[in-house]
């Protein structure tokens, strides 16, 4: 009875997996675990993602840097001009925009018009002139001393994209007119 009882324990000892692994089925599981691995990947890509804010997934469309005209329910006065802008943006020197294709129009903070598609509207706003303090009445050097005064007597530079495209020199990029710091009108905006 001792001899049976040990063959059974020995026989009990001894487990066989015999698996026959060819190779459509090796391909087959390869692929089924780098299919798992990238939608894993998406899933977590999908995540940092949502948690980004709208300005940076906006900004990430296309990778150019973003700017706006502030919109009429941000209209402000020359001493005003430097705090209309959005978080993250400051008031644009022209020179900042002056090339508008090399940049992308944020039509969730800017003004638009009935044609304006992806791009701003043809509005005045005030705009930086790199110029020195100046109050007079010259488009690229009044800047209302420098974006401190709202005095009448003072002027700032505004410009606007062109509209007039039947302009003798073809389509010009910018028109630039002076007026009084007292006035209230629109900022040009620029992502930080």
């Amino acid at each position: 009875m001792e001899r049976k009882q040990l063959e059974r324990t020995e026989q009990e000892k001894v487990f066989v997996i015999d698996i026959h692994l060819n190779h459509g089925l090796i391909a087959a599981m390869a692929i089924a675990l780098l299919f798992i691995a990238g939608v894993g990947y998406l899933a977590l890509g999908m995540d940092s993602v949502s948690a980004s804010s709208p300005q940076a997934v906006a900004a990430g469309t296309t990778g150019l840097r973003q700017y706006y005209l502030s919109t009429g329910t941000v209209l402000v006065d020359g001493s005003d001009a430097t705090t209309a802008c959005a978080s993250g943006y400051h008031m644009a020197s022209l020179w900042e925009i002056y090339e508008p294709s090399n940049l992308e129009y944020n039509i969730d903070l800017g003004a638009t018009a009935d044609d304006s598609g992806l791009g701003p509207a043809a509005s005045y706003g005030w705009v930086r002139t790199g110029w020195g303090a100046n109050t007079g009445v010259i488009p690229g050097q009044a800047n209302c001393n420098a974006w401190t005064s709202n005095d009448v007597g003072h002027n700032g530079t505004l410009v606007k994209l062109e509209s007039d495209w039947q302009h003798p020199s073809g389509i010009p990029n910018w028109y630039s007119i002076g007026d009084s710091c007292n006035k209230k009108y629109a900022v040009w905006c620029i992502e930080d």
